[in-house]
């Protein structure tokens, strides 16, 4: 419970670092008012593009300040500065006319050593969020994640593909999207192949359809020129 006037002394007297610029600033937020607005020219367009024949929605360019604000999340347990993005990978989503297509929302998940090691689970945090303005079930045990992968930020697609490979299997709850039209959460798209092994995983479920959504997309990152060949 935040005590107003205890906190703004708080804040007077020991202003916040943002993430992004490194800058100290007496906001409420967890992110100076300058770096929240240069999220603004970071959004995407919003339109899917085809990833390894995957529909793909991405809310943001993986650039600064994102660049710096989504590593900071991750690896200093503040799932809150994720909470500025929601609102974009909704708006994506809408301005997409793609609204009313998820039935049911299920996160990529984290290995549960991974999830202890960082605190949280970042795409579980980001579809509860999306799911709450969407008003849809999220769906947790659907997706299991079966094996650690060591960080392959450096690794080509191929050599992702490889790693990632049986990396994902159906939870014990599975059977609850058969049927349903699944948007898949995860928090950026490198080079597509998570949520490749991801949606692999999620297809034995017999889903009706799938719909990735991500907050952020690399800029490096290869589109497919031509889009898949049957609806989500």
């Amino acid at each position: 419970m935040r005590i107003p006037i205890f906190s703004d002394l708080l804040d007077l007297f020991f202003p916040r670092e943002c993430p992004a610029c490194r800058n100290l600033f007496q906001e409420e937020s967890l992110i100076c008012s300058t770096c929240l607005n240069a999220l603004d020219d970071q959004r995407l367009r919003a339109a899917t593009v085809n990833i390894l024949e995957m529909p793909v929605l991405s809310a943001y360019a993986y650039a600064w300040p994102l660049d710096r604000i989504i590593p900071a999340a991750k690896s200093k347990n503040q799932p809150r500065l994720f909470d500025p993005l929601v609102r974009g990978m909704v708006a994506s989503l809408r301005e997409a006319e793609l609204e009313d297509y998820p039935q049911t929302i299920v996160p990529v998940p984290l290995h549960p050593s991974r999830r202890r090691e960082r605190g949280y689970d970042q795409a579980f945090h980001l579809s509860r969020a999306v799911g709450r303005m969407l008003d849809l079930p999220v769906q947790r045990r659907v997706l299991r994640r079966t094996r650690i992968t060591p960080p392959q930020k450096t690794e080509t697609r191929e050599r992702r593909l490889e790693a990632l490979h049986d990396a994902f299997s159906p939870g014990r709850e599975a059977s609850l999207v058969s049927d349903l039209r699944v948007l898949l959460i995860d928090d950026v798209v490198t080079t597509g192949a998570t949520l490749s092994a991801a949606v692999q995983a999620l297809q034995s479920a017999s889903p009706a359809g799938i719909l990735c959504l991500t907050a952020a997309r690399t800029e490096k990152i290869r589109i497919d020129p031509e889009g898949p060949e049957k609806d989500y």
